[in-house]
């Protein structure tokens, strides 16, 4: 499988802009995948620059309903006229954010959806997109979710109510020597993520764990803990950004040493 990572916070090239967002361009078995699509039009427009083709995707999924995985969709739906887009059934909910003395919407844009409602395929629980390609909502609960878990609400007429993140979807790629886990945030907890996975395919190891993992409260004690976990659940590489944050990077970095890289735009490897 090859990666490549059309935008992220940070970039380590003047040409290739950055935000605080996300998006990843993936080609396995033959097929070409967009995975989040960041902000807006910025994930195209490094497309551009990178040599990534994005009318030629054939499959795109958006991890979650927030806008900096979302925000995107206008430019893809514009400049891919025939990929299916993959979400988990209830991201179109009123979904906020909380800031000092309000909230702020950071869902959707509804109009799209609507507009475009037959390029939309929605997840209800497991889905097999190709016989290698899964999506799955029904991730475990066993782990302990992300402490930034804390300020995300879904409106329910006028009561805001914490979000249980029901709508996030987890992606498996399955290879012939073992799995691949994508990731947007993490906000159902990647250790879960992680045990979702190997219930599903016990007799395949965890090639490469990528995506945020939204650890941007939690306790040192708690990402070394979760480090370690993953370091133990035998994942091969652990490729991470975005919401993750830099300090429980290092932290994690500490743990997995070589096995752990970093993304920025621009970013590209072979797993």
């Amino acid at each position: 499988m090859h990666l490549t990572t059309l935008v992220e916070n940070t970039s380590r090239s003047d040409d290739l802009a950055s935000q605080n967002g996300l998006s990843l361009y993936l080609e396995d078995h033959g097929k070409r995948i967009l995975f989040d699509m960041g902000l807006d039009d910025t994930f195209f427009r490094n497309a551009e620059k990178l040599g990534v083709d994005i009318s030629r995707v054939d499959y795109a999924i958006l991890s979650h309903g927030h806008y900096d995985h979302c925000g995107g969709l206008e430019t893809f739906l514009k400049h891919n006229t025939r990929a299916p887009v993959f979400l988990g059934s209830g991201s179109d909910q009123p979904l906020y954010s909380e800031r000092p003395e309000k909230y702020r919407y950071i869902g959707l844009d509804d109009t799209l959806v609507d507009a475009n409602s037959e390029r939309f395929s929605w997840v209800e629980g497991n889905r097999d997109v190709t016989p290698w390609l899964h999506l799955t909502r029904k991730i475990s609960m066993a782990e302990p979710r992300p402490e930034s878990n804390r300020g995300n609400y879904i409106r329910d007429e006028d009561e805001y109510l914490p979000d249980p993140f029901a709508h996030e979807i987890l992606c498996i790629l399955e290879e012939t020597d073992g799995m691949i886990l994508l990731t947007g945030c993490g906000h159902s907890g990647i250790l879960n993520m992680v045990d979702t996975a190997q219930e599903g395919f016990p007799d395949l190891p965890i090639k490469a764990v990528i995506g945020g993992f939204h650890l941007l409260r939690d306790s040192r004690q708690e990402v070394e803990r979760i480090a370690k976990r993953l370091s133990e659940s035998g994942c091969g590489r652990v490729i991470t950004g975005h919401c993750t944050g830099q300090e429980a990077t290092q932290i994690m970095k500490d743990t997995l040493g070589d096995r752990l890289d970093i993304l920025y735009s621009g970013y590209t490897t072979e797993i």
